[in-house]
């Protein structure tokens, strides 16, 4: 009886060391890990080569200010961290946090790593400026509190699938692990038995049982590379799931309008590699070459399909702010704001700026000076966003959105800068352009007073040049 109890508990020991080392790789988040929990990220910054990335990020930037900036921020932050002794840091993303925190951010800490240094850091990462740092044995982590106080209850639970998939990735500079829980599993399946027709159709099932885990793993160094991995229940299920991605972005590009962006930037990623069968999972292998050769391209069409959702969206919160201030103002529209001569001094953009999360530079305007008096060229640096062009590649504190005035345009002036009604709208507002998105050429300091005038014989001169095929204008409804 003796002997079968040693035998028994060396086996279970056995297990237990197995289970272990099997989730070795989770063991600074498992605090923070339950049944919510879709993914980890880890990060290794001694293993980044930081150079090559900022090359090749450079060089998919090209003349986009944006990238460019969020380019050398980069660079600069993970000097800082390694500076500071910070070796490796994990994301934990959570259902029960999205959308509106960040992901738990959590970074062991050891000799050597400056822990003051480390907290001011993450405060000063975009999205983390409000979260709260702890101190939790040999790790640093943050949250904001609203998700500090979810993890006062949290209930930590094994999650096999989120352990192999960081254990497959350990030896990557990152890993992104992809898992979904059994109660999250239950949940889809109850509530949505059968995919839409825009997911490419079928069951859910081949989803939420013929996929186990998944990742996605970068090496920076000796070269770069990339890899996916989809990790099916079995070699069927693999199958299963490449026919159902393979109708997922059919169904995808056939949504969308023939020919545009979005529908561009489908086709590109799905041509990036081809998607692998390798026994029971999937696999995406991305190597320089490939990166070399197509990532540039496939960025270029990221990127401008993410310029015309982002201007649209701009141009859609103008138009919006205009009808704010005609709702406040009597029924009429915003003008510029003239002198008492008839002289404009600022712009119609000053006056709408309180409707798109400008009012805290309006309100330090001296409304009855010029764009350019002492005072107010100080504020032309604090342009609203929403009044920046993402493609746009002009001077700092200026706008490519004009207003179009001219003989009977929206904002053409009128006798002593008498502002417009609905009424005075002939054509109506749904047949009425009011603003556009000019090119750099005729780029304004936003509170100047000055908007685009149609050339009759070439309407369109001045408005190519952000895109290749067009421009973006906005109706007045």
């Amino acid at each position: 009886m003796k002997m079968r109890m040693i035998v028994i508990a060396v086996i279970l020991t056995g297990i237990w060391a197995a289970a272990f080392a099997q989730d070795d790789a989770m063991t600074p988040v498992a605090p923070y890990v339950d049944q919510l929990t879709v993914a980890i990220v880890r990060v290794s910054l001694d293993q980044f080569d930081v150079d090559a990335i900022g090359k090749r990020w450079a060089a998919l930037a090209g003349d986009d200010k944006l990238a460019s900036a969020r380019q050398k921020e980069f660079i600069t932050k993970v000097g800082e961290f390694r500076a500071a002794g910070v070796t490796t840091a994990y994301a934990v993303v959570s259902i029960a946090d999205l959308p509106n925190n960040p992901p738990i951010l959590v970074i062991p800490s050891a000799a050597g790593t400056e822990l003051a240094k480390v907290r001011a850091l993450i405060n000063s990462v975009p999205g983390f400026g409000e979260v709260k740092v702890e101190q939790r044995g040999a790790t640093m982590v943050a949250a904001t509190p609203a998700t500090w106080n979810r993890l006062k209850s949290i209930q930590p639970v094994a999650r096999p699938d989120l352990a192999a998939a960081m254990g497959d990735g350990k030896a990557a500079a990152v890993c992104v692990a992809f898992g979904v829980g059994a109660d999250f599993r239950r949940v889809a399946e109850e509530t949505m038995p059968s995919l839409p027709e825009s997911a490419g159709g079928g069951t859910m099932v081949t989803l939420s049982r013929g996929m186990q885990w998944a990742n996605l793993q970068v090496q920076t160094t000796p070269k770069l590379n990339a890899v996916v991995h989809v990790q099916a229940a079995d070699a069927t299920a693999a199958a299963r799931l490449r026919e159902q991605f393979q109708e997922f972005t059919k169904a995808t590009a056939k949504a969308m309008p023939n020919e545009s962006e979005a529908s561009a930037v489908v086709a590109a990623f799905t041509g990036l590699a081809p998607l692998g069968i390798e026994g029971d999972r999937l696999a995406l292998r991305i190597d320089e070459a490939i990166i070399d050769r197509e990532l540039p391209r496939f960025a270029k069409r990221v990127r401008l399909a993410a310029h015309n959702g982002h201007s649209l969206g701009n141009l859609r919160q103008i138009v919006l702010a205009l009808h704010s201030y005609h709702d406040a103002n009597n029924g009429r529209f915003p003008t510029d704001i003239y002198d008492k001569n008839g002289k404009p001094l600022l712009s119609w953009r000053v006056l709408v700026s309180p409707y798109i999360e400008g009012g805290a530079v309006f309100n330090e305007f001296k409304l009855d000076e010029p764009w350019d008096s002492e005072h107010n060229k100080k504020l032309i640096a604090k342009i609203p966003a929403t009044f920046v062009a993402p493609g746009q590649n002009s001077p700092a504190g200026t706008t490519t959105y004009l207003g179009v005035s001219g003989e009977k345009g929206f904002f053409a002036p009128r006798p002593g800068g008498a502002a417009r009604g609905i009424r005075d709208i002939v054509d109506g507002t749904s047949q009425t352009i009011v603003v556009v998105e000019a090119a750099d050429e005729l780029a304004i300091p936003w509170t100047k007073p000055g908007d685009f005038v149609p050339d009759a014989k070439d309407p369109g001169k001045g408005l190519i040049g952000h895109y290749p095929d067009g421009f973006f204008a906005a109706l007045g409804d």
